[in-house]
């Protein structure tokens, strides 16, 4: 979106903020179309949001000066600091594959707090369902030692003044009767007994009280997974050149990546995946054109003996995205996300195992929370118990190695990303 495009929404009551300036390089560089777009949050006084894995030093202070205020990919505590040091709010961030509250709770003291907020980025709906969400951060954090009304106060006011929201983030006069009412707060685990929204009870002891509009949704927004002929195995096939092969290695409970290196098997001219070795084929397919441009690579990391699953949540694109141990299920996979018009699902020898239908855009469901909930839970049963897949959140996992701004190395449909260099790179390793 450029800044036009973005000049024509950011009047709206429900923007409240430039979300997420990931293209770091493009600011402390200058890019003209990346400065229009900071230029304009600015004239409209609304915060802009930052997004600078492992960034530091005078490329930080650069990329701060486009007046960007807050991060929420922060790691490692010292990258916390330094940032914090620098005037940034730190959200501090623990979601479904991205587990970094514990590394970075000893930042929030009496003298930083009002500096800090909470943040998931993301959160699957089955562990909603079953945890919580910015309520569940909550407890792990005063679990952890924190004190609870400064955990909550990461989770409301603080959030809430960053993002300019007046009169939100408080129980006090003239602000709006949003809050819950739990039963205790020692252990940190809020459970809410009844949820008010501008003063309306909408949720008691767990159910919604309220009627809520089923969703109108046009047609041109149920087909939007186009790909004008089948895929087939021939598609994903990587030629052998005798060389060590780059690998994107996955790391356990972050988004971040690794940048490895293999020898793999080949055949008939081809490199294979490599289950003993836990390298599998990755693809990306684009879905928007139906031309269906496509690049394929390796990834480490899923433990996946066999089959494949593929999703059509793949940040910040959202092509077709598919890891498998064999290309024919791979393309079976992606083939079965376009009849599906998206969502997520698993394969193997050619049958779908389980899947979850998500036709919005390829991101979104029209069923309920609890029905999607069960139907996710189904899906990551087959993935581990049929595929032996070895990561907590597999799909989570998955959509952020097409992600090509955070390191080390990631996948598009125009091949594999160094986002260290901020470039393209061969699978040929150096």
């Amino acid at each position: 979106m450029s800044a036009e495009d973005l000049g024509q929404l950011i009047d709206h009551p429900r923007i409240v903020a430039l979300a997420e300036m990931m293209n770091f390089p493009g600011v402390y560089l200058r890019a003209p179309e990346v400065l229009a777009k900071l230029e304009l949050a600015h004239q409209h006084n609304k915060p802009v949001d930052g997004h600078a894995p492992l960034l530091t030093g005078r490329d930080l202070n650069a990329y701060l000066c486009g007046g960007i205020g807050s991060d929420h990919e922060c790691t490692h505590l010292a990258e916390a600091r330094e940032k914090l040091a620098r005037g940034m709010w730190i959200f501090l961030r623990e979601g479904s594959t991205e587990h970094n509250l514990r590394e970075l709770l000893p930042l929030v003291t009496p003298a930083t707090a009002s500096r800090c907020c909470f943040a998931t980025d993301d959160r699957h709906p089955d562990e909603v369902m079953a945890e919580g969400h910015l309520n569940y951060t909550v407890h792990l954090a005063v679990q952890a030692g924190l004190d609870p009304v400064t955990a909550i106060r990461l989770a409301t006011l603080n959030p809430a003044q960053y993002f300019n929201l007046r009169y939100r983030g408080a129980i006090a006069p003239g602000y709006l009767a949003d809050l819950q009412i739990v039963s205790d707060l020692a252990d940190g685990l809020l459970r809410p007994q009844a949820v008010y929204k501008q003063g309306q009870l909408v949720a008691e002891n767990g159910e919604i009280v309220v009627d809520l509009p089923e969703p109108a949704v046009e047609e041109r927004f149920t087909r939007t997974v186009k790909l004008d002929q089948p895929l087939t195995a021939s598609d994903f096939a990587i030629p052998a050149h005798g060389k060590p092969i780059r690998v994107i290695g996955v790391v356990p409970g972050q988004i971040l990546t690794e940048a490895r290196t293999a020898a793999l098997t080949e055949k008939a001219g081809a490199l294979l995946a490599d289950v003993e070795q836990d390298v599998l084929k990755l693809a990306v397919v684009e879905r928007y054109t139906g031309a269906g441009g496509r690049s394929a690579a390796f990834v480490q990391g899923f433990g996946l003996k066999r089959g494949a699953i593929a999703s059509s949540v793949a940040h910040d694109s959202h092509n077709l995205i598919a890891v498998g141990a064999n290309d024919a299920d791979l393309a079976f996979a992606l083939n079965r996300l376009v009849e599906m018009q998206g969502g997520l699902v698993a394969v193997k020898d050619g049958a779908v195992l389980a899947e979850v239908a998500l036709p919005v855009a390829g991101l979104m469901s029209l069923c309920g929370a609890r029905e999607v909930s069960r139907a996710l839970l189904r899906l990551n049963a087959a993935v581990r118990d049929e595929l032996g897949c070895a990561l907590d959140s597999p799909f989570m996992a998955l959509s952020f190695l097409a992600l090509p701004v955070i390191p080390a190395l990631k996948l598009t449909d125009r091949g594999l990303v160094d986002v260290g260099k901020f470039s393209f790179v061969p699978l040929e390793a150096d």
